[in-house]
């Protein structure tokens, strides 16, 4: 029995994911497989008003207001993975009405996840079938396609009138302040394959190769960067910081690895601190609280006090006690200042600073891949370095790399003609399945038993899931899941139980 799949798309409000949906389509077409896409905001549309009052997508006003009913809906049932679920509800609608599924292979796609709670609940409930696909458009890219979408929504030819409204949207979409808001930032980074639209032909390269080694395709192996941030990801997981993990490597132009670093203490004598090392003095052991978020605390009480002293704030100000406490709104407003985006204050490394000093001084044309966006403060060393490139995952808010280096870092541009260092987005495999799609078995061999090169072919291919797959143990897992969501939402008065 072919197993059914699940493709989640993510990617930032402006980015063409009608693409990746398009590009995918036709990819699983090539290996038998027919593609069935779901557009998550129109599922809210079968819900009980006020959730489903929202317009058309043609509607000048739909962005604002279809993400308003997904705010609210959140918020009602206080449950961020809502629209996965819904989405997962209409699976078993649209399988229940085309019958008996043996033989079929049929794929879902999900047109577009937002927050990472989505992504944990489709994974929760269909395992190894799901995968997330991750696109990249650079932000300038965005503003102007949605502007210039907006523009036409209004009849209007002058799209530059838009660009405000558009460039409000993209950084609502990002990272919304309501807990219950949108979150595309932390939804992209867990992907399985990361792709890039700016391109037609690389975006459905991309997409087809993914496809083909996901049904067994073993002569496609890895790229310099795939190889290269699955290095980066692997130091990551050395570091026991507090805040999140941070790994490194540096490559010459073969592809060959000249060190890996990751985010941890320095020790004496040189390196950083491992686990197992005489006098360890990590920060875990070192300090009792994250000595970033104490520093800056002591910052703002230090300004607050200040203020107070020299009569600039009201009698009725409430104390720094109350003003700092974790729960108060006012603690919610200070952590949302400027100043809680300075670069932190730490004892560790950063890890492409370790992997720059673990290199020493053979890294002049080299490239640097980094699980996350470099910092600021890690920036000035690259240049200073000779890197002439760095390759990244994960977006980090704080850098202010656009800012400072102007004049030495090019940020996602698309001309290879610029001499500056360029900073650009992952393209490929992701590193959480790297292993998986890259690793021979006994099942995923090249040769047949008379030793004759084994030859892959689209027609008869079957998908390579890292576990092996149970239609059972899904519907189950669906069932439950349906039951419980679908008495959630009568009892709410959201939908009714036949819905």
């Amino acid at each position: 029995m072919f197993p059914e799949l699940i493709f989640g798309v993510v990617g930032a409000i402006g980015t063409d994911l009608a693409q990746v949906e398009d590009a995918l389509k036709n990819a699983l077409a090539s290996v038998g497989y027919i593609a069935v896409p779901i557009k998550l905001s129109d599922l809210m549309r079968d819900l009980n008003a006020p959730w489903s009052e929202f317009p058309e997508r043609d509607h000048p006003e739909y962005y604002e207001q279809a993400m308003d009913a997904g705010n609210r809906l959140r918020e009602k049932l206080q449950d961020n993975s809502v629209l996965a679920r819904l989405a997962i509800a209409s699976i078993r609608r649209r399988r229940d009405k085309a019958g008996p599924d043996e033989g079929r292979k049929v794929a879902y796609i999900l047109n577009s996840l937002k927050r990472l709670e989505e992504i944990d609940c489709l994974r929760e409930i269909y395992g190894p079938s799901v995968f997330i696909i991750s696109a990249y458009s650079a932000r300038a890219a965005r503003v102007s396609r949605l502007a210039t979408q907006l523009a036409e929504r209004q009849h209007d030819n002058q799209s530059t009138a838009y660009r405000g409204k558009a460039e409000g949207l993209i950084t609502r979409d990002e990272n919304e302040k309501s807990p219950y808001g949108q979150g595309v930032r932390k939804a992209y980074p867990l992907a399985d394959l990361f792709v890039r639209t700016s391109s037609v032909a690389s975006l459905t390269a991309s997409i087809e190769r993914f496809v083909d080694i996901l049904f067994g395709d073993v002569w496609k192996t890895p790229t310099r960067d795939e190889q290269g941030m699955a290095f980066a990801a692997l130091a990551s997981f050395r570091s026991a910081s507090p805040a999140r993990q941070v790994g490194a490597a540096i490559t010459d132009d073969g592809g060959r690895v000249l060190s890996i670093g990751t985010n941890e203490v320095a020790k004496p004598g040189g390196g950083q601190y491992w686990e197992g090392d005489t006098g360890d003095g990590r920060d875990f052991l070192y300090e009792e609280y994250d000595t970033s978020d104490k520093m800056r605390l002591n910052l703002l009480s230090d300004v607050i006090d200040r203020l107070r002293k020299l009569n600039f704030l009201s009698n009725i100000c409430p104390s720094n006690t109350q003003l700092l406490d974790p729960e108060s709104e006012s603690h919610k407003t200070l952590r949302d200042a400027q100043l809680f985006d300075t670069i932190d204050f730490i004892r560790a490394v950063h890890a492409e600073a370790s992997a720059m000093f673990s290199a020493g001084i053979g890294t002049r044309g080299s490239t640097m891949y980094v699980t996350t966006f470099p910092c600021h403060e890690c920036a000035r060393h690259i240049v200073i370095s000779g890197i002439k490139r760095v390759v990244y995952i994960e977006p980090y808010p704080k850098s202010l790399v656009s800012e400072l280096f102007r004049d030495s870092i090019s940020v996602d541009a698309d001309e290879q003609s610029d001499q500056r260092i360029q900073f650009v987005p992952f393209v490929g495999i992701a590193p959480i399945v790297y292993g998986h799609f890259f690793k021979l078995t006994p099942s995923r061999s090249r040769k047949q038993k008379d030793g004759k090169i084994q030859k892959w072919s689209a027609s008869s291919s079957f998908p390579h899931l890292s576990v092996p797959y149970s239609a059972r143990t899904a519907r189950v897992a669906e069932t439950a899941m349906i039951e419980v969501f679908t008495q959630k939402l009568a009892k709410e008065g959201i939908a009714n139980e036949q819905n």
